[in-house]
């Protein structure tokens, strides 16, 4: 644990004081590339039949749902990749046929935090990306 909070603060922490980045925590982007990350990927036609949500945190974006081609997979990936701020997309986007990629009801249910459910893997903004 204490490792990860060390990676977790530096990261943020170096890009700010090398210059490379506006804010001096990683964290303080998520919501900013989460509502332009769904803004994209609604305004996109092509993805309009999909059913996509994302988890931004610390400028990764995680995208998750169901989507009817490989194609759609490229292109969601690369709409979000245009996103500011945004440093890697991680696709867990499955097509017909495929088992999904992502935790499911049944899985959840099993995850507890403090006694309260926990029903997303990960602490960053959650937003819907599907129409």
């Amino acid at each position: 644990m204490r490792q990860e909070a060390h990676y977790r603060a530096e990261r943020g922490t170096s890009c700010w004081l090398e210059g490379r980045c506006s804010e001096p925590n990683a964290y303080l982007y998520d919501e900013r590339i989460a509502n332009s990350a769904v803004a994209a990927l609604r305004a996109d036609v092509a993805l309009a039949e999909s059913a996509i949500w994302l988890i931004a945190e610390r400028r990764f974006v995680y995208l998750q749902g169901c989507v009817s081609s490989a194609g759609q997979i490229e292109r969601a990936q690369a709409l979000v990749r245009q996103v500011a701020d945004v440093d890697v997309v991680i696709p867990a986007l499955s097509v017909p046929g495929e088992a999904p990629r992502y935790p499911l009801a049944t899985q959840l249910q099993r995850w507890r935090c403090a006694g309260v459910d926990c029903d997303v893997a990960g602490a960053g903004a959650v937003a819907p990306a599907g129409r």
